[in-house]
């Protein structure tokens, strides 16, 4: 692989140059590490691996103290110092009206595969709403030098009446990234 920056372009090996959108968001002295190109339902993605010095990413603020954060239903995520942050991404209608149009096709046909094409598409578009949700919890929480995480069983409460509400709002994928990306104790 290649990359332009004044251009913002890509080449890739065997495939030739790309214009790629989101490069000025590399800061100047990372290292590239891999370029991985992936296929989505809504197109074609770079996937770069870079490596940033110590000295470019946020330490955190040691004025603040260290926080617990509590998972829950009515308020998904509650932090000791009393802030709160209620989110919900609904299953839209179009998905909706996308499956019952596909539970009327034919298995195997043209019109089947367009209809999962099409329903490919808003599940990942809603996947997309719901990770952005994640990414800004994560940033607010990394500002905390120690993050106390307490350890409920969110597989439990899917299986009982707040099922929809715990899809809707990808708790368990919260959970377990704020296990993976924070210093968090559990």
């Amino acid at each position: 692989y290649d990359i332009d920056f004044q251009r913002n372009r890509i080449r890739l090996q065997k495939l030739g140059w790309f214009r790629v959108l989101g490069l000025h968001q590399l800061p100047e002295e990372c290292e590239i590490a891999n370029a991985f190109l992936i296929r989505k339902p809504s197109g074609f993605y770079v996937h770069l691996t870079v490596f940033v010095p110590r000295s470019l990413s946020n330490p955190p603020d040691e004025r603040l103290q260290p926080v617990g954060v509590d998972l829950g239903i009515k308020s998904q995520v509650t932090l000791s110092n009393g802030l709160q942050f209620s989110f919900e991404v609904p299953v839209s209608r179009r998905i909706k009206r996308l499956q019952r149009i596909l539970s009327r096709k034919k298995r195997g046909s043209k019109n089947y595969e367009r209809i999962r094409h099409l329903l490919r598409r808003e599940y990942e578009k809603l996947n997309n709403r719901k990770r952005d949700i994640h990414n800004k919890i994560l940033a607010f929480l990394k500002r905390y030098p120690t993050v106390v995480l307490q350890d409920d069983p969110v597989k439990c409460w899917q299986e009982g009446f707040f099922g929809g509400k715990v899809h809707s709002t990808a708790i368990g994928g919260l959970k377990a990234r704020l296990k993976q990306n924070l210093v968090t104790l559990v």
